[in-house]
Order: structure tokens, then C-alpha cells, then sequence
């Protein structure tokens, strides 16, 4: 694989001063060291994580560990390819000043929509999404089962990258629970690398505490958020009263807590605040965090001391600056992820016939690769009306005569177009085909394309060859050649 960074990005990222600072504050903080190692090496060897995952997760009971933290919503067959970006940089990160590398998988969110489909280009160029039918029920990704549909789907997206042997397609195909299906090809993608992984419904007990100031201090902390938020000219948070958590009712259902001045309401349930208390302290399995209070569940557990995320979570996040200081909880450094687009045998292809670089301005489409014969088109158009006047005379009515004189103009130019391609070597479907590759619906490569897209493609396994190849400083954007 070869890396090219073209340009750089106007962005800093702390300097190791800074971080051994942020790791010396945290040393005097006190962490529920004992039980966190003990849930993540649970979970991880549950996951069928190897030693230096283990070995990582139980390096946490020990007094000085610090962790960085990155994490994602579970997206099918792992999400688009920046949830790998996110993990390699986090690992990157960690290794260089010793720290757990930590993946948060975000199963507690509800907006189903957003996780159960993978999109990937078919051999034609198109866009081919493969989607799990999942009903609209409002529970979480941690609830959610799968059953023969599910796994018809999962075999069609392997079918479709010529993988159907491969070790992930068997183990997703075991398991009848979505989020142990989707973590397997996550441990398979990066084992031998040392990441841990963790599922929020795992912590809710120790994160009670975090839970009884978002009622405690409802006021403060609701404050808090409005005043980072007027300090952003484009605040991303727009919150409703209440404190910023979600409950689990009896049907499995995630539902948000609101605050009126009765009391609190969760659906058709209200409550009063000691009523709630209550059922946070009886029952704190059934409570979750919202987009704010997330972070601060985190580092409020961990010793984090830096986060690594993309542009957008990193500006909500500088937004809650003042959140963090009324939870009396130390905020993380705030790290951007490499950020890179995988140029593929195909794509080098059609750029180098286009002589065109990944980061270059595509055509519109491939008529304006070629001459426009506009000129031409009109001429000919004219002298074909007067041979269809002259062999036809009346016989032919002029709107029939303007219609077959139209056509006939646009398929010659179509051919003499094309055949300007060929002289040229470009394929007809190579713009829609780099369109497709490079900027998914108008979108970066990164945001939409599934990661197995490219793996499928290499014979390097791809997060080892980014992990030595790579460095998490270097923030302009990365293309990396297959």
C-alpha cells in the first residue's frame, strides 16, 4: 500500500507535553479500576478477544494506566469505513505514549436507520446497499436479534465481494444476535492489535452516580450546555429540557426523559423526582446516556485522556467544555481521526487514462471528456431535414420529420463520442464508476463505502499495513493506493 498525503490540514493536535500533563491530573483522580478491568476482560474473552487484548484490558486495574478513548455506533458489517479510521488512529495514539486503546461501541442507540444497511460499488459502478429488515420498534442495537432474513442479507453483501469462504462470513452467520455478530467481524478485523472493546450496558451500574446529577443538578448542568453551545457561531447541540438520559421500559423501548414542571415523563409515564432517583438507584441498567452525557460517562469511568473522533463529534464535543466542568468530570484531549480515501486497482485505472489525481475535480459525466460536435450536430441536423423533405415530401407530417431528424442527429454524435473514448482507452461508465468510488453520493469515500469494499481488494491485511504506515499527527487527508 502506498500513502499520499497531498495536503495538510490548518489543524494542531496537542503536543506530548500536553498529554503527559492531562495523564499526571488524572493519576490523582480515583477509578473504579478493579471492576472496569474486570468487566472489559470479561466481555473481550466472551468476544473471543486474544492475550494482548486481554493482556491490555486487565493493564487497567493498575494504578497510572490512562486510556484512549474513540468509539462508534455498530454499523452493519462494522460501518462505513471511517469507523476503522477511527480505531486505527486510536490505536496509534495510544501506542505512542503507552495508554489502553479503548473502542466505546455505541449499542445503546435506537436510531436504527442509521447502523443496518452497508453500501458497496457493484461491477457496473453503481451504488449497491445491502439492508437488514429491522422493524421500526425503538429498541437499542443491543436488543436487536437476527434471524434468516438477517442472514440472507449478510451472505448476499459477502456473495457480492467474491468472500463467501472467508472466516468473517462464518462467524456472522453463527450468531443470532445482531451486535455479537457485527463485534466478531470487528475483533477478526483488528485481533493482534490490542484494542479492547466495551458495550455501554455493561457500565450502567457503575455510572449511577452520573446518572443522579443529571437529576440533581438538572438546573446547572442544563445551563451548562446552553452556555457552551452560545459559544459555537454553529452549535451542533440542540437539547430539550430534562436531564440527558434515556429509559428502557418494559417492551425494550428507549425512550427520552423529559422534564416539565410536574415532575418528569417518560411516554405515557410521569414521575417526580424522587420517583426517578429510585429507579435510577433500583434499577440503573435500564437508564442509557444521550449524545452529551455520553462523553461524560466516559471519562467519568475511564481515565481518558484523549478522545479520538471526527470533525463533527469533535466540534459537539468542544461544545461541552462547560458540561464536563459542572459533572466535576475531567475532559479528554480532543484528537481528530485520520481521515483518508483508498484508491483501488480500478480507480488508478480509470485516473490514469483520465490523467487525473484522487483529489482532483471529476468530470461531470463522460460526454465532457470528449468533443462536443455541437456545431457539427446542427449542420447535420439541418441537411437530414432536407433529405427527409425531399424523399418524403408530404407524406411525412413535420413533427415526425423534426422527431426522426432529432434522433438521428443524437445517435451519430453518441457514436462519434465514443468513439473518441476508445481511441482514448476510456471506458464509457469510468466517471460514474469514479464518482462511485471516490465521492459516494457527493459524499467522502470514508462516510459511506463499507471497509470490506477495499479489503476484499488488497492481499495486505489493511489495519496492520495503516498501523505501520501511519501516523496520527499527520492530518491532511491520507489516499492510500492498493
Amino acid at each position: 500500500m502506498k500513502v499520499v498525503v497531498p495536503q495538510q490540514a490548518d489543524r494542531s493536535t496537542p503536543t506530548m507535553e500536553e498529554l503527559r500533563s492531562c495523564e499526571a491530573q488524572l493519576s490523582k483522580k480515583a477509578y473504579p479500576r478493579a471492576e472496569l478491568s474486570e468487566i472489559l476482560v470479561q466481555y473481550n474473552r466472551a468476544l473471543g478477544q486474544d492475550s494482548l487484548a486481554i493482556e491490555q484490558a486487565q493493564r487497567l486495574a493498575q494504578d497510572g494506566t490512562v486510556c484512549v478513548v474513540t468509539g462508534q455506533q455498530l454499523g452493519f458489517m462494522g460501518g462505513p469505513t471511517y469507523t476503522f479510521l477511527k480505531a486505527i488512529s486510536c490505536l496509534l495514539l495510544a501506542r505512542e505514549i503507552g495508554a489502553i486503546p479503548l473502542f466505546w461501541v455505541a449499542t445503546e442507540d435506537h436510531d436504527i436507520a442509521e447502523i443496518d444497511h452497508a453500501v458497496q460499488v457493484d461491477p457496473r459502478g453503481n451504488l449497491e446497499v445491502f439492508r437488514l429488515p429491522f422493524p421500526e420498534s425503538g429498541k437499542s442495537v443491543e436488543d436487536l436479534a437476527l434471524g434468516r432474513d438477517h442472514h440472507q442479507v449478510i451472505a448476499a453483501y459477502w456473495r457480492a465481494l467474491g468472500m463467501e469462504e472467508s472466516p468473517e462470513a462464518r462467524v456472522s452467520a453463527e450468531s443470532t444476535s445482531y451486535s455479537a455478530a457485527m463485534m466478531q467481524l470487528l475483533v477478526h478485523a483488528f485481533r493482534g492489535t490490542g484494542l479492547v472493546f466495551v458495550e455501554p450496558h455493561l457500565l450502567r451500574p457503575l455510572a449511577q452516580d452520573v446518572f443522579l446529577r443529571e437529576v440533581d443538578d438538572e438546573v446547572i448542568l442544563g445551563k451548562a450546555l446552553q452556555h457552551g453551545s452560545s459559544r459555537s457561531p454553529e452549535p451542533l447541540l440542540h437539547l430539550k429540557a430534562g436531564p440527558n438520559l434515556f429509559y428502557k421500559d418494559d417492551s425494550a423501548r428507549r425512550q427520552r426523559i423529559t422534564s416539565d414542571t410536574d415532575g418528569y415523563r417518560m411516554g405515557s409515564a410521569k414521575w417526580t423526582r424522587e420517583q426517578l432517583r429510585q429507579r435510577i438507584i433500583d434499577t440503573p441498567e435500564r437508564f442509557s446516556s444521550n449524545v452529551a452525557s455520553r462523553p461524560v460517562v466516559q471519562s467519568a469511568l475511564f481515565p481518558a485522556v484523549a478522545y479520538v473522533g471526527g470533525p463533527h463529534e469533535l466540534q459537539y464535543h468542544r461544545e461541552l467544555e462547560d458540561y464536563f466542568a459542572a459533572h466535576k468530570v475531567p475532559m479528554p484531549l480532543l484528537i481528530p481521526r485520520i481521515q483518508a480515501t483508498f484508491v483501488t486497482p480500478e480507480t488508478q485505472e480509470y485516473l490514469k487514462a483520465l490523467d487525473l489525481q484522487p483529489w482532483e475535480e471529476l468530470p461531470e459525466n463522460w460526454r465532457s471528456l470528449v468533443s462536443d460536435f455541437a456545431d457539427t450536430s446542427e449542420l447535420f441536423s439541418l441537411q437530414l431535414k432536407k433529405l427527409i423533405h425531399e424523399h418524403f415530401g408530404d407524406h411525412l407530417p413535420d413533427a415526425q420529420a423534426e422527431h426522426e431528424s432529432v434522433h438521428c442527429t443524437e445517435a451519430v454524435r453518441t457514436r462519434a463520442q465514443e468513439t473518441q473514448l476508445r481511441a482514448r482507452k476510456i471506458p464509457k461508465h469510468a466517471v460514474h464508476t469514479l464518482r462511485n468510488l471516490l465521492h459516494p453520493r457527493d459524499n467522502a469515500q470514508e462516510r459511506v463505502l463499507s471497509w470490506w469494499e477495499f479489503q476484499a481488494q488488497s492481499r495486505e491485511n489493511l489495519v496492520e499495513s495503516m498501523l505501520a504506515r501511519l501516523n496520527w499527527r499527520e492530518q491532511g487527508h491520507h489516499y492510500l493506493y492498493l
